[in-house]
């Protein structure tokens, strides 16, 4: 029955996060990753790329998660942020540990990433809990979990 395979599915062990079906027409390309040096010892990791709109509507409100993986496959830190909002490493460098989410927010909530129709849009997202021993072989995944028919 559907009812028993979503019941041995749960119970599987498997990672599963729930991937708003808007959200399954974007590609996540990642281009680059720079660690940079941050206010108070801190240490940032900042990845960039694109999303690319491969469906038939133009999409709003797009959410991006990350994980940042050490060697083993552990995950060691974990994000959300919209796509489109891009700053400057000195921006982000002087930006206290923690507060980084503040640099999405808008009067009306988070900023409103927009992607028409086949269109892309520049990403970038910052991990602010770099382990201390981060080295270039940690693997990093972000891929598209929310996003909406644009209006």
């Amino acid at each position: 029955s559907e009812f028993g395979n979503q019941v041995s599915f749960a119970f599987s062990g498997r990672q599963y996060e729930a991937i708003a079906d808007e959200a399954r027409d974007l590609d996540v390309t990642v281009s680059g990753r720079k660690l940079v040096a941050a206010a108070g010892g801190a240490q940032y990791l900042i990845v960039s790329g694109e999303v690319l709109n491969r469906g038939f509507t133009g999409l709003s409100r797009i959410v991006l998660s990350g994980k940042l993986q050490d060697p083993a496959g552990e995950t060691v830190a974990e994000l959300r942020a919209p796509c489109g909002k891009v700053l400057d490493e000195g921006t982000i460098a002087r930006t206290p540990k923690g507060s980084m989410a503040g640099h999405y927010m808008e009067r009306e909530g988070l900023y409103n990433c927009v992607i028409s129709y086949k269109g892309s849009s520049p990403f970038q997202v910052v991990f602010e809990d770099v382990p201390a021993g981060y080295e270039p072989s940690y693997q990093v995944q972000i891929k598209a979990v929310s996003a909406q028919t644009a209006e």
